[in-house]
């Protein structure tokens, strides 16, 4: 990320369980908000906390457009 909201720390909680069949599956969690994800494998870890990143910043340029309106 290289926008202006790159130098922002996030902090997300992670959640994992592996079962019998070594299969991974847990819940992201980003600590300020509460808001929670599912995942399903370890590759998609990263995957969830990405999305979570992008609609962040989707949310702070929607909120900086209306105060320029």
């Amino acid at each position: 990320m290289t926008d202006e909201t790159s130098s922002t720390v996030v902090t997300f909680i992670v959640r994992l369980v592996c079962d019998d069949a070594r299969r991974v599956r847990g819940t992201v969690e980003r600590v300020r908000t509460g808001e929670k994800r599912v995942f399903t494998g370890a590759d998609g870890i990263g995957g969830v906390i990405e999305q979570m990143l992008r609609n962040d910043n989707d949310r702070q340029r929607r909120g900086r457009a209306r105060e320029d309106a």
